[in-house]
């Protein structure tokens, strides 16, 4: 029985599969580059209104910038602390394998290695 609060989701594997997928690439990041936490607590996605957000990491030269999967508006958003965005649609179609090419190519331009 649905509820008015929860709609039913129905047939939902694909968007399961895709969430699934890009969540982990999205969770590498942490892992590689956030400050080490003896409970793992540094690689997990922290619930926020809108998704999903990572812990803010340091960026060599200076600053920090997170990861967060907005999941009202469809995108990863690699963010840091001086306003820039940069967005990576999840409705693109995109394999994971594809998905990660951009987001750790766009971590890696802030001078963080793979």
């Amino acid at each position: 029985m649905a509820s008015d609060f929860l709609p039913a989701l129905g047939d939902w594997e694909t968007t399961h599969n895709a969430l699934h997928a890009y969540s982990k690439v999205v969770g590498v990041v942490p892992r590689a580059h956030a400050p080490f936490h003896p409970k793992w607590w540094h690689i997990s996605l922290n619930v926020v209104p809108n998704g999903l957000v990572t812990d803010n990491m340091p960026i060599p030269g200076g600053g920090i910038f997170n990861l967060r999967m907005d999941l009202r508006k469809h995108q990863v958003v690699l963010a840091n602390d001086d306003g820039g965005e940069q967005m990576f649609s999840m409705t693109d179609g995109l394999s994971a394998n594809a998905f990660a090419e951009g987001l750790l190519g766009a971590v890696g331009e802030l001078g963080l290695a793979d």
